[in-house]
């Protein structure tokens, strides 16, 4: 094995020059190229937003089966206290 192929290769670095921050305007893009990006960038908040609501419909069905499965753990919990040694059997069977 060669002493090059150990190596990472050398990637160039990105010109960061030209990019712009949220809401500052670059001229630097053909009429057609900014379009294209602002239309990406109007798409992008398209997919933010319904992520966001994804993950309020999931937490809302997380909280209902959490609620759902409460009864099985408190019997189950109640199950366990009458096993004398229950976790130490439990964990030393683990180990």
């Amino acid at each position: 094995m060669s002493v090059e192929s150990d190596q990472p290769k050398k990637v160039a670095k990105l010109d960061t020059s030209n990019i712009t921050t949220e809401g500052e305007e670059s001229h630097d893009f053909d009429v057609e190229t900014q379009k294209a990006l602002e239309d990406i960038d109007a798409c992008q908040n398209e997919i933010d937003a319904l992520n966001e609501k994804a993950s309020e419909e999931i937490l809302k069905v997380e909280q209902r089966y959490n609620k759902l499965r409460k009864p099985f753990y408190e019997k189950r919990n109640e199950l366990i206290k009458r096993m004398p040694n229950f976790w130490v059997t439990a964990v030393s069977l683990y180990t």
